[in-house]
């Protein structure tokens, strides 16, 4: 293989890397946080970024509410002495322990797509850095991809 050939295939395989982010990226823009009203953000890792930050919010709030109910539901059983009445505490204090421990699955998530979406911005300066290195012939053919991703995700 000749050193143009080579050029061209590693041109070829960068273009083809550049169509598979944007289809990640379009895949995922259809993923979209409760406050953004259906608008896209521009990229996908801010797209799982807003996600992550609202279920994170909303951990918190489970969290603070689920406590708030272990607080009344002792405060309640050491007040009302009816022993038939102690089965009922004991319930909510078991399903606010099942809610806590849902959470830290919940909290474990989001850090995964915290990982995720550090992992999207590292290939897509990665490739971002590659196009600009092919030069010239490289910004060609990444125009050509991205009308063929556009093309694409018409007809998709």
């Amino acid at each position: 293989m000749t050193s143009l050939d080579t050029v061209k295939a590693l041109e070829g395989e960068v273009l083809q890397l550049y169509q598979l982010v944007q289809k990640m990226r379009r895949e995922l823009a259809g993923v979209t946080a409760s406050g953004e009203d259906g608008i896209a953000l521009d990229r996908a890792a801010d797209q799982l970024h807003a996600i992550a930050t609202e279920s994170a919010n909303a951990k918190d709030t489970i969290l603070a509410e689920s406590e708030r109910i272990t607080q009344v539901a002792e405060d309640l059983m050491s007040q009302i002495k009816f022993g038939g009445a102690r089965h009922y505490f004991e319930t909510l204090l078991d399903s606010s322990k099942a809610i806590s421990d849902s959470c830290a699955v919940h909290d474990h998530i989001g850090k995964r797509i915290s990982s995720i979406v550090r992992t999207i911005n590292a290939v897509e300066g990665t490739i971002s850095a590659l196009v600009v290195t092919i030069g010239d012939g490289g910004v060609k053919g990444l125009t050509a991809a991205i009308d063929d991703v556009t093309t694409t995700s018409a007809s998709d």
